[in-house]
């Protein structure tokens, strides 16, 4: 399975999967492109901030299934089903807290550091199993099950999302607006891809414990999400991606 998403806006991002098949000629108007592919939102991870800080406070991931009928009402009328609740005590991870799959815990006991300082493996239990997390300078992070064997897979750049979105103002001060006035127009931006092995992570709960450490292990790793405007509201729709 391949989720794509936004590494920019990691702390407000949408997982989604894309259509086997290219649009066809009755969508093609829409996405502009016989190469966009359509998308379907699976994940979508939402985070508030804490007052006058950038700092994170509670970030919450959902699952969206889009085998039943019932979810896109979800999507649009609620919340889909919430997997994990983050609470944030930035940038500690010993006392910030996870709730994932009805179990409580530290971050630091959820994602396990390796002994040394120059130990980067950090450790996941998913069920029995014991997982883990490795990365490197010019490797990005990849998941290996207890065999060794590589089940997820971080790659940095996969291509691009097409946004469908309003613009009003002037060509130096466009600010994206949903009014009669305004032009409609399209726009890209980089796509980052998440591989998850779908013979290794067959089941719900598996499923969202390797999305949602993946998230975890980023977010407390890559610091310079903070310093994009995540927190801020998302420019348009997503209506599809070239990959």
């Amino acid at each position: 399975m391949n989720l794509y998403f936004s590494r920019l806006r990691l702390f407000e991002a949408s997982f989604y999967i894309a259509e086997d098949e290219p649009r066809t000629a009755d969508t093609k108007e829409k996405a502009g492109s016989d190469e966009t592919r359509l998308v379907r939102e699976i994940y979508r991870v939402t985070t508030t901030v804490r007052k006058h800080s950038i700092f994170p406070e509670i970030t919450t991931i959902e699952y969206f299934d889009h085998t039943n009928p019932i979810s896109d009402k979800l999507k649009e009328d609620g919340p889909g089903k919430v997997v994990a609740v983050i609470s944030w005590n930035w940038p500690s991870q010993d006392s910030s807290i996870i709730n994932i799959g009805g179990k409580v815990m530290k971050l630091n006991e959820f994602l396990k550091r390796g002994k040394g300082i120059t130990n980067t493996n950090t450790h996941l239990k998913i069920g029995d199993s014991e997982y883990i997390w490795k990365s490197a300078v010019f490797r990005p992070a990849q998941l290996y099950d207890p065999a060794s064997r590589s089940v997820a897979r971080y790659i940095p750049n996969s291509g691009s999302f097409q946004l469908s979105t309003f613009v009003k103002g002037s060509f130096f001060a466009k600010v994206p607006e949903e009014k009669d006035n305004a032009k409609k127009v399209s726009r890209s931006f980089g796509a980052s891809r998440l591989e998850l092995e779908k013979d290794i992570f067959e089941s719900a709960e598996e499923r969202d414990y390797a999305v949602s450490s993946f998230f975890v292990y980023k977010a407390c790793r890559d610091l310079s999400i903070l310093l994009t405007p995540w927190w801020r509201k998302d420019a348009g729709e997503v209506i599809g991606i070239k990959v």
